[in-house]
């Protein structure tokens, strides 16, 4: 798991610096924030082709980085946060409110259960 975070925080660094870049006034950058939420899922291969949370492309991201004994508790645990905010995920979406949501219900789900 800690190889995980690893990965999450060296992406986040990454698409801080991309996000950084590509908004033109600084100010936006908050307003954006959820973006490299997205960023972050994307790089760290959550996302499906068209850029949303699916049953298939976790199960894919489970597949190669968490250990199988773990797969049905993280199932079972983070369905619903899929579910709920998976279906709501358009990459067009200028402020990428969907993909914030979705990370902020996973928080919520692993704070409830630690």
């Amino acid at each position: 798991m800690m190889k995980i975070a690893k990965k999450q925080i060296k992406y986040f660094g990454e698409c801080s610096k991309e996000m950084k870049t590509s908004v033109t006034d600084p100010s936006q950058f908050h307003d954006k924030i959820q973006c490299v939420v997205k960023c972050v899922l994307d790089k760290g291969g959550m996302l499906s082709e068209d850029k949303k949370v699916t049953k298939q492309s976790f199960q894919d991201f489970m597949d190669q980085n968490v250990p199988e004994l773990l797969h049905f508790v993280s199932h079972d645990l983070l369905q619903h946060c899929i579910e709920e905010f998976g279906p709501k995920m358009d990459h067009q979406e200028e402020l990428c409110t969907a993909y914030g949501d979705y990370v902020k219900c996973l928080q919520e789900v692993i704070t409830n259960i630690c």
